[in-house]
């Protein structure tokens, strides 16, 4: 904390969990040329950029950043889940998530992430903008805000890749909803999100380079999004779960036959909410990072002393 880069890595086969970065310009720098993969990034805390602001703007803020100087790099099997970015963004932020166009992602899974913007609408909550098959972005949670005069910062911006799947996301209060520009979906890998309180109409979603501004007309474009539903309110909570009678309780597809077998850490996870509460086998799910009345898992390192 208290550092212009909270944490740098330039190598695979990485950990980093459980932990809280803050007051911090970047959180995270993942950067470098060549080759790297097996990167678990889960259950940390991400917070507060603001005091790296300047006048002049000489800073981006950023929670994780990969970054290769545009030398190049490969990135496989990246896993980003259950972690919380929140608190004062600052006036510079460029994404909480973001990646550079000189990185080549496979197998890069971004999951049950909750991302609440307080300051300033940023560049992209999700901005990932790099070539790359196999890039999956899956039952996030996203809420901006607007400052005046500012509508223009996306909640999901998606870039140059192929293969890619977007479910069971929830994007709140955006200048633009969702933006994906020149990527490539899995078979129906565009479905099951829900969109909300969009703070610009006329720009609330960006295909290509056309903007459009109501659910039907995106639907038309991508080719996507076809179980996916608009509503003026999410029904949130301050910290990023639904309420009670929220819409996005069981409007989420069931996922489990992408996360079941599989590894944990790792895309097995996504078998359980933010919280670790267990999604369903079968059934709907909820979208977002949380399950309905998702509770904590209770602490399982406790120890007893008697006196």
């Amino acid at each position: 904390h208290d550092a212009r880069w909270g944490v740098s890595i330039s190598a695979g086969g990485f950990t980093f969990s459980g932990n809280e970065v803050y007051n911090t310009d970047h959180s995270m720098i993942i950067g470098g040329g060549g080759t790297y993969a097996n990167l678990f990034i889960f259950n940390n805390h991400f917070h507060d950029w603001n005091a790296w602001d300047t006048a002049s703007g000489d800073f981006h803020h950023d929670g994780i950043h990969f970054f290769t100087g545009g030398a190049g790099a490969n990135v496989s099997n990246i896993n980003i889940y259950n972690n919380r970015f929140d608190g004062h963004n600052g006036g510079s932020m460029t994404g909480f998530l973001f990646t550079e166009p000189s990185i080549t992602l496979s197998q890069f899974n971004v999951f049950n992430n909750t991302m609440i913007a307080t300051d300033n609408v940023t560049n992209g909550n999700i901005l990932i903008g790099s070539l790359g098959n196999t890039v999956n972005v899956l039952n996030n949670t996203m809420v901006s805000v607007s400052p005046t005069g500012n509508v223009a910062g996306s909640c999901l911006y998606l870039k140059g890749m192929t293969t890619l799947t977007v479910k069971n996301n929830v994007t709140s209060t955006c200048g633009i909803e969702a933006a994906i520009v020149g990527a490539t979906f899995a078979a129906g890998g565009l479905d099951y999100n829900f969109y909300s309180n969009a703070l610009n109409s006329s720009t609330a979603w960006v295909y290509g380079s056309s903007f459009y501004s109501t659910l039907a007309m995106w639907q038309r474009a991508s080719g996507g999004d076809f179980h996916s539903s608009y509503n003026a309110s999410a029904q949130l909570t301050s910290l990023g779960f639904p309420a009670a009678g929220s819409p996005l309780i069981g409007t989420g597809a069931t996922l489990y036959s992408l996360c079941s077998g599989q590894s944990i850490p790792g895309l097995g996870a996504l078998c359980y909410d933010a919280n670790g509460t267990a999604r369903p086998a079968s059934g709907a799910w909820d979208a977002g990072a949380y399950q309905f009345n998702s509770l904590p898992k209770p602490p399982s390192n406790l120890s007893v002393t008697i006196h």
